[in-house]
């Protein structure tokens, strides 16, 4: 990955067209305007649901290598290449995930002013590179804490997506399986069944170099290798095999095929 591809860069890459935000889901959701929504390019907003927010955190931090140096904090374990994380972040960030989740709402509530503070620090460092050549051996970078935090409140707030459990579901989960099930309902799911086995189509020309190379690889010495490269091979509309073989090249005893 070139050192002139920027974080922008990185989000545009999922999001080629743009994507909703906050703003843009509440104009969605009044039925005058809903084909008239634009989406979100500039990025100056977070995406307004917790799936692909997650998403785009989880890209950042692996491209850029992050990853690597976030850890627990942990007493007399301090590393300048490590990246921290205290228990009192992370119960922000849960708090903040619990927040934004809308358990029991009909709508996505607003995102938290803890998340909104994490997306403006990223955004600070929107053109800088994404990776860095020596970022194994340098510092933590400084919009990986407000990344990780990103990650973790989005974690939080699509939690239990995907399950039924019995209650009434989160405004994040209605939000990401609202395509899914209306595709059950109307009884039309959307996926194929793919058959990835290798089909083999037979032809004249196939059928000749399969029996071919079959005969030369029950060739144990020169003469029946020569024999077999030239056995004359014919095929039939039904596909059925007549090979013919030089008894001086190819052991009568050998071969069990009609000539």
């Amino acid at each position: 990955m070139s050192e002139r591809f920027s974080i922008s860069d990185g989000i545009r890459t999922l999001f080629p067209q743009g994507y909703l935000h906050y703003a843009g889901y509440q104009s969605m959701m009044k039925p005058e305007k809903l084909k008239k929504t634009k989406l979100h390019s500039s990025f100056v907003h977070p995406r307004c649901q917790a799936v692909d927010l997650f998403a785009i955190a989880a890209f950042l931090l692996h491209r850029s290598g992050g990853y690597h140096h976030i850890s627990p904090s942990v007493e007399g374990a301090a590393s300048s290449r490590s990246l921290a994380i205290t228990s009192q972040e992370r119960e922000r960030w849960q708090a903040a995930g619990s927040e934004w989740r809308g358990d029991a709402q009909a709508e996505l509530p607003p995102p938290p002013a803890e998340l909104k503070a994490a997306w403006m620090e990223l955004m600070r460092y929107a053109r800088n590179p994404l990776f860095l050549s020596n970022a194994n051996r340098a510092k933590p970078r400084p919009w990986w804490r407000a990344t990780m935090a990103l990650l973790a409140i989005a974690d939080e707030a699509a939690r239990d997506l995907g399950f039924e459990l019995g209650k009434k579901k989160t405004a994040q989960a209605a939000m990401s399986e609202i395509a899914m099930r209306d595709s059950i309902r109307r009884g039309k799911p959307d996926f194929r069944v793919i058959d990835d086995r290798p089909k083999l189509e037979l032809n004249e020309e196939k059928i000749t170099l399969l029996i071919r190379s079959a005969l030369l690889d029950d060739a144990t010495n020169i003469s029946e290798k020569l024999g077999a490269l030239q056995a004359r091979i014919s095929v039939d509309d039904e596909n059925d095999v007549w090979i013919s073989l030089e008894d001086d090249l190819w052991p009568h005893d050998k071969s069990r095929f009609r000539r």
